[in-house]
């Protein structure tokens, strides 16, 4: 059994101030267990800048109350959308680069690229917030709001699908200090602590808290022998809210926050084992170097992890190396990027010791990350006349690390050291070919502030302006010496920079005491930099420096009518904008060329209906929508000359998504509470020519981006078909599912006895546009059972209890292009089978493709202790 490690926070200056708040605290008595209700409380959000009750607004949103958020042992956005319907989520890339999905619109490349995001948009208090948040404590959020479908007006940038808000605590009436403690499987541990109170009764409130978090990890590298997966997280935060009259408060929150994750578990489905559509871009084409039979393109069929099989470069090789099927050792080895199809096979500059070399390959494994992130926000009641004057500004700091082995194999196939640099290589002592590792600088602002008029009038209206500036410097992680224990950066490789302003506005009215409608409006113009320098990034030789710029007006209708006090029945009508972008210099360099692309535009309908029942014990949601979106951003694969993958965005397609969105809460008895969701989004592409759908069904023929005809080329079948219509979008789930159960039960002396159990399903989904490979469904169950006092909670947790192991997103990838000359393609000698000729541009030649996937954290149990002292009765 492993060891806990228990490191904890260490700052004189943290220590002081926490010291000081306490001192400056009166603590009460210890308050007693709550009393059992009779009905489901209601539900206060801001989805609409505004605080309402959760079944009195004309919005899709699903709501997370502190309470929840224990039920459901929720501790990061995963946990949120296994009960959000409509929301998909995975962990695709550890804790960085998140993808959330909404009613099935995403981007297989959002925050992968520059610029390239996914159409959802997180806020933190009501704050656009551009960085990834898996790390942010959730035990200092009051509550979270997925608001689905586009927020035109009232949301700042990106919200073409939705918008996830965190609402974090305010601090407490009365002093109050809160510690948790959590110690779990695979060396799991948490601790936090908050204190909270009035430094100046009913004037000054203060809240300071601190987390420290450690995950050892769960699967081991087979090349190294070492634990991949760990995690650790220490941040603080502070938060001072100011009553400077009855009519004015201010609100400041300052976080400090450090994430050390150590490789991520990454597995590898190699080509070999492809299974349908048989083409050029096969192992088998490539069979004089590799010695392989099978000809399939790709893989059909869904995508299983191997038994705990994780395979990475990450350091020194602790013993003999595995082959990588269809990648066999032993004799000169070449690189496949030097046999150019119609000549010789050249060993030239290709030949490596060894394909699977055992030194370390990358200068960085893992993420880390330096935030240091600021808000303030202000309403002002003007003369306590009802209308409002808001501000808010924030501002975010992050330095980020991050490195893989982007084959996510034991292939290692280290180019020679160049101590001159003149090759064009970024580092003299260099990683291994399909590695990468850079540090990335980030500064970005925003500014906001509104006007708003009386809520209670018959007409109701709000103005604001919005500003937000982001600037992002990347470099390279290299090796320093050619002990290749040493690192250091590069200069800046590229400096991205994103502007967006808007004016936004709304008005509503009330026809009726029971008919209401508004109109909202937000036009925005945004403009994105790229510079990228002409040796730090491929495609080597040029720099690029270009700027691209988008202005539109989204529109958002709402009716909605209260057709009994219980029932609540709305429709909607919305223009959702993606943000478009700069592809750089590989777009640059592409054929054609694609140095930038467009917004994606959906149009959004939606009715819906908020109803409670049987005495308020019962509430039931629904909503059903229909998105209309065209240009539709989706990914190009490309291979630069030093043979680095990348990928551009194109605008190559149009779809739709349709379906429903159900919630039902029922308080079945005062003890027990039970629950359901369900979410379907069926996505289609309506149109749409897909260049590798061109090559599958072609046998590799490429399409002829000048013929007269579109989405034709070379057919080698006679079956090419490069449409995607009809297929369903990737990462999207068509189907997700879940229920819970609360129990609790009154014992003496103010105990209570609490059971909860939850499971959820979410549906397989595409890993692309094709519709051939699939990450499987997936079923989760969660159970707690515990004790409560009031001060005092402990608790013991079960997650994952069935064990699921299917990964929670698989991405499209090449096979490492490297093979054995001695199975058979010796200097002077042709790779190639014959039947693509003349070479190119009539036919594929690149790299088999593979696909890699993550390693889901498995079953696991811990026990969890809370304590409060202090606080309100």
């Amino acid at each position: 059994m492993k060891s806990y490690r228990t490191r904890a926070l260490s700052s004189g200056r943290i220590v002081a101030a926490g010291a000081l708040f306490v001192m400056s605290l009166q603590f009460p008595a210890v308050a007693g267990a709550q009393e059992g209700a009779d009905e489901i409380d209601t539900i206060v959000v801001t989805a609409r800048k505004r605080e309402e009750a959760l079944q009195e607004i004309p919005v899709a949103v699903t709501a997370f109350t502190e309470q929840t958020l224990l039920d459901r042992q929720v501790r990061d956005l995963n946990d949120i959308a296994r009960f959000s319907p409509g929301l998909n989520f995975a962990k695709a890339f550890g804790r960085t680069t998140e993808r959330p999905v909404i009613r099935g619109l995403g981007n297989v490349l959002a925050g992968v690229q520059f610029g390239v995001e996914s159409g959802a948009a997180y806020f933190v208090d009501g704050v656009y917030y551009p960085g990834d948040l898996q790390s942010l404590n959730i035990d200092d959020v009051e509550r979270v709001e997925v608001i689905r479908g586009p927020q035109s007006a009232l949301y700042g940038r990106n919200t073409y699908s939705g918008a996830i808000n965190f609402i974090t605590k305010s601090p407490a009436e009365v002093a109050e200090l809160d510690t948790g403690l959590r110690f779990g499987q695979d060396g799991e541990m948490q601790f936090d602590a908050g204190i909270s109170g009035q430094l100046i009764d009913g004037v000054l409130g203060g809240r300071l808290t601190g987390r420290y978090y450690s995950f050892d990890g769960e699967y081991t590298n087979i090349v190294t022998g070492n634990t991949v997966g760990d995690e650790e997280t220490r941040s603080v935060s502070s938060m001072l809210e100011w009553n400077a009259s009855e009519d004015l408060r201010v609100r400041t929150r300052l976080s400090l926050q450090k994430d050390d994750d150590g490789t991520r578990p990454f597995f590898l489905q190699s080509a070999e084992l492809n299974n349908c559509y048989p083409g050029t871009r096969s192992m088998g084409f490539w069979n004089k170097v590799t010695g392989s039979s099978n000809f399939n393109q790709y893989y059909c069929g869904e995508i299983n992890r191997p038994a705990d099989y994780v395979a990475l470069n990450d350091g020194p090789a602790a013993g003999p190396i595995p082959e990588l099927p269809g990648v066999p050792a032993g004799g000169n080895t070449q690189s496949w990027l030097n046999c150019i199809p119609g000549t010789s096979c050249s060993t030239a500059n290709s030949t490596v010791a060894n394909v699977y070399d055992p030194r370390n390959a990358l200068a960085f494994s893992g993420v880390e990350r330096d935030l240091k992130y600021a808000s303030i926000l202000a309403d002002w009641d003007m003369g306590g006349s009802g209308w409002i004057l808001s501000g808010s500004a924030a501002f975010r700091d992050e330095e980020r690390r991050a490195g893989s082995d982007s084959d996510h194999s034991q292939v290692n196939r280290i180019p020679a050291d160049d101590p001159t640099g003149l090759d064009g290589n970024p580092a003299p002592y260099p990683e291994c070919n399909f590695c990468g590792s850079d540090m990335k600088a980030a500064d970005d602002y925003s500014l906001e502030v509104r006007l708003t008029s009386p809520v209670e009038e018959r007409l109701r209206w709000m103005l604001g302006a919005f500003l937000y500036n982001q600037e992002i410097d990347t470099r390279d992680i290299r090796f320093a010496d050619a002990t290749r224990t040493a690192t250091s950066f590069s200069p800046i490789s590229e400096k991205e920079e994103t502007d967006n302003w808007a004016l936004f506005g709304m008005v509503e009215f009330d026809f009726t005491d029971t008919l209401s409608a508004g109109l909202e409006l937000r036009w925005f113009d945004e403009e994105k930099s790229l510079w990228q320098s002409a040796t730090e990034v491929q495609p080597v030789g040029s720099a690029f420096d270009e700027t691209a710029e988008f202005d539109e007006v989204a529109p958002r209708v709402t009716v909605d009518w209260q057709l009994t006090p219980d029932v609540l029945l709305y429709a909607v009508y919305a223009k959702g904008f993606k943000p478009g972008g700069l592809n750089g210099k590989a777009g640059a360099t592409a054929v054609p060329a694609a140095p930038d692309y467009a917004q994606e535009e959906s149009d959004n309908y939606e009715l819906g209906a908020k109803t409670t029942w049987l005495d308020g014990t019962l509430i039931a949601n629904a909503s059903v929508f229909f998105i209309d979106a065209q240009d539709i951003q989706l990914t190009t694969a490309l291979v630069s000359s030093s043979g680095i993958l990348t990928s551009i965005v194109t605008n190559q397609a149009a779809g739709e998504s349709k379906g429903i969105e159900l919630e039902l809460s029922y308080l079945l008895t005062e003890n027990v509470t039970v629950g359901a969701n369900y979410a379907l989004a069926d996505t289609e592409f309506t149109e749409g020519c897909d260049e590798f759908q061109y090559i599958l069904t072609s046998g590799g023929g490429l399409l002829n981006p000048n013929a007269a005809t579109p989405c034709t080329g070379n057919d080698l079948t006679g079956d090419a078909d490069g449409s995607i219509e009809g297929n369903q979008f990737p990462l999207s789930a068509k189907n997700m599912a879940s229920a819970y159960a609360d129990y609790r039960q009154p014992l003496a002396n103010d105990w209570e006895f609490f059971v909860n159990a939850d499971v959820s399903w979410e549906d397989e989904k595409p890993v692309q546009v094709h519709n051939l490979a699939w990450v499987p469904d997936a079923t989760l169950v969660n159970a707690q059972i515990g004790f409560d006092t009031g001060p005092m909670t402990i608790s013991f947790y079960g997650r994952n209890l069935t064990d699921e192991d299917a990964p929670s997103m698989v991405t499209r990838w090449i096979q490492d292009p490297v093979a054995s000359g001695a199975a058979g393609g010796g200097g002077g000698s042709t790779p190639f089978q014959a039947g693509c000729s003349p070479f190119p541009p009539t036919c594929s030649t690149s790299y088999p493709r593979a696909f890699f996937g993550d390693m889901r954290r498995g079953r696991n149990f811990g026990v969890e202790f809370n304590y409060r002292f202090g606080g309100a009765d």
